[in-house]
């Protein structure tokens, strides 16, 4: 009788595991299936800027990889990357960005490295973002002592920029990024002008406004951004990164 009664409860057992199991799976399936799917996409960004300006800065504040050092000086190619998973009224949604942190202290450096880098992967880089970063100050490395708050930023300086992003040259970086959504120039080291200002901010503009204009020119069909702040402050940096997530919401 023990026997009997034992074999029956080990049959009433396993049919209920069986049952719980088939359960589970057709009540979480779906539900899994929907907390797991979301739409993934990817971006490039193409960080610009001559020697010293901050493109690592810039990098490092918004990925938070403390790979992008600002304190070593780019070797030659960096990427970083940084996910940014957004919610909306359908389905989760990631937005994946990737930054290219290219060595350069000048323009032409830059064209260089670019090219050389599409070589070795045997493709022409395809951005959906561009990223010019200028600075109203030398880098650090360039003075002999540290770099004191001021009313004046250094206007030769702000003439090297100038000097060094040409129209044509623009147009060239243009050329690596036709369908990018979105355009930013970016100066930096606002922190160091004092008394800060919107009338200051006016003045900044305006010695920027021949390279803000050929800018302008190589932006159609994109949101075309210019923010003065300070990487090192964290100044204007969430802003680019709002930017560039806004942007790549209309993207796929």
């Amino acid at each position: 009788m023990e026997t009997v009664l034992g074999a029956l409860l080990t049959g009433v057992t396993g049919a209920l595991a069986w049952m719980t199991r088939t359960l589970k799976k057709r009540i979480s399936g779906p539900f899994e299936r929907f907390v797991e799917h979301h739409d993934a996409y990817y971006h490039k960004v193409m960080v610009l800027g001559i020697g010293g300006t901050g493109k690592t800065t810039l990098i490092n504040r918004i990925t938070g990889d403390p790979s992008a050092n600002p304190r070593v000086a780019t070797a030659e190619y960096d990427r970083h990357s940084v996910k940014q998973a957004l919610v909306d009224e359908n389905l989760s949604r990631e937005w994946h960005f990737s930054f290219d942190d290219y060595r350069g202290q000048n323009p032409g450096v830059l064209v260089q490295e670019i090219g050389a880098e599409a070589a070795r992967n045997g493709q022409t880089p395809s951005y959906s973002a561009i990223v010019l970063v200028v600075d109203l100050f030398p880098a650090l490395g360039e003075v002999d002592s540290p770099i004191a708050p001021s009313s004046q930023w250094d206007r030769k300086r702000v003439q090297e920029h100038l000097d060094g992003w040409t129209a044509s040259m623009i147009a060239a970086f243009r050329g690596f990024a036709p369908n990018a959504s979105y355009i930013c120039l970016f100066i930096n080291k606002y922190d160091l002008v004092e008394p800060r200002s919107e009338a200051v901010e006016k003045q900044i503009l305006r010695a920027f406004r021949p390279l803000i204009e050929r800018l302008e020119l190589n932006s159609r069909g994109a949101l075309f951004e210019v923010h003065v702040g300070s990487l090192t402050a964290d100044v204007g940096v969430m802003k680019v990164f709002a930017d560039l997530v806004t942007t790549a919401k209309h993207v796929k």
